[in-house]
């Protein structure tokens, strides 16, 4: 069952230039990249002090998405961005629709990090827990309004303490460099070109 178009899923961080006002125009800019006809399908979390976006689609319709974000890096609503994971060919999307919700989630879970095992370890614990959240979302019908029931609910939601960690590090790829390898063009030296 699986479709014929390959999927690509991207997670995500980064901070806006003024969170008070570029919020919601930061949602619309991305919900406008969402619409139909293409078919993206993802959450933006605005949490305090940062935000956290997975997106899932093609490559073709997530790169426009990508492109809008990489503009308004430094002198337009984002302050800074990074890719925390960048999958393609995954097996099936894990949210049903786009949305977006602004909320603060609380947690204190700072983590310690003392190699590269622990630092791969909390890059896949966030983007597992932002899957889980669209898993849970495509059984509650999309509602991502009810998600700032997260604590009863049960859900692991990515919290403002990681978000701040992640955007700290300097191991995470700004999208600004991830879109010049992203988009440059391959120069494939063939063999036969080389040796005469």
């Amino acid at each position: 069952d699986r479709s014929l178009l390959p999927l690509t899923r991207m997670t995500m961080a980064g901070k806006l230039a003024d969170a008070g006002s570029d919020g919601p125009a930061f949602a619309s800019l991305l919900e406008g990249y969402a619409k139909p006809p293409a078919s993206v399908t993802g959450l933006l979390l605005l949490l305090e002090g940062g935000f956290i976006v997975t997106m899932e689609g093609s490559a073709g319709e997530i790169l426009p998405m990508l492109r809008a974000m990489n503009v308004e890096l430094g002198s337009g609503m984002l302050a800074t961005c990074k890719v925390i994971a960048a999958q393609e060919d995954v097996r099936k999307r894990y949210f049903p629709s786009w949305s977006s919700t602004k909320m603060s989630v609380v947690r204190s879970n700072y983590a310690e990090i003392d190699g590269e095992a622990q630092l791969t370890q909390l890059l896949a614990d966030t983007c597992i827990a932002m899957m889980k959240v669209g898993k849970y979302l495509s059984t509650a019908g999309g509602d991502a309004a009810s998600l700032s029931k997260w604590e009863s609910l049960g859900l692991d939601m990515p919290s403002n303490e990681r978000i701040a960690q992640l955007l700290e590090l300097t191991e995470p790829t700004p999208l600004a460099t991830f879109m010049q390898i992203y988009e440059t063009p391959v120069d494939v030296v063939m063999e036969s070109e080389r040796v005469w």
